[in-house]
């Protein structure tokens, strides 16, 4: 094992299973009393994780520090990302997930290519990116064929996505490696039900 990789095997064992010291210690960011449940959610091996939240909580920046966590704690991985909308995916997560990168250390940063449509692991492209989708109900298929060791599918504004993109991409969502993340302000209570139900079939 060369010294890069035995400093790598110790800070997965560090971080992996502590977002909470993650985000402290690489992103100087610390969860409030609302946002620790979600975190310690995902990083006890919860599936499924929906966040009914409203304006101005920090939701954003929330789903983006767990994008930067599962990429750098684990391999291989796959992450799509969706919203109802291009400019509430482009405009609003997206950002927010490529200033997360950029605030990796060097030691870090360095492992990833960070473009303006996709975040890839240098050593693994194929296999290791961040690839935000857009969704609508003629065409669901953002969250289809995703398959990989680890899988983390984040929802933004997710009372507005499609319930058929759900269906269509069941096979990715109840895949054994995969964690969903949904979070939006609930504006109508079907599609997060929907999921609910899903999830439990």
């Amino acid at each position: 094992m060369s010294e890069f990789q035995a400093l790598y095997a110790r800070f997965v064992d560090r971080y992996r299973h502590d977002i909470c010291a993650y985000a402290k210690d690489i992103h100087g960011l610390e969860f409030d009393r609302l946002q620790r449940p979600i975190v310690l959610a995902l990083q006890n091996g919860a599936k499924y994780v929906t966040v009914r939240s409203g304006h101005g909580v920090g939701k954003t920046k929330l789903l983006s520090v767990v994008v930067s966590h599962f990429c750098n704690t684990r391999y291989p991985w796959r992450v799509p990302m969706t919203a109802p909308t291009a400019k509430q995916l482009w405009d609003g997560l997206w950002p927010e997930v490529r200033a997360r990168f950029a605030e990796l250390p060097g030691y870090l940063g360095q492992n990833f290519d960070v473009m303006a449509e996709r975040i890839t692991l240098k050593q693994d492209p194929d296999n290791c990116f961040v690839s935000p989708r857009t969704t609508s109900k003629d065409h669901p298929e953002a969250l289809q064929g995703i398959h990989s060791e680890n899988v983390l599918i984040i929802g933004d504004e997710a009372s507005g996505i499609p319930d058929e993109v759900f269906v269509s991409g069941q096979g990715s969502i109840s895949g054994p490696s995969a964690q969903t993340l949904l979070a939006g302000n609930p504006t109508k209570r079907s599609n997060f039900e929907f999921y609910y139900t899903l999830s439990r079939q």
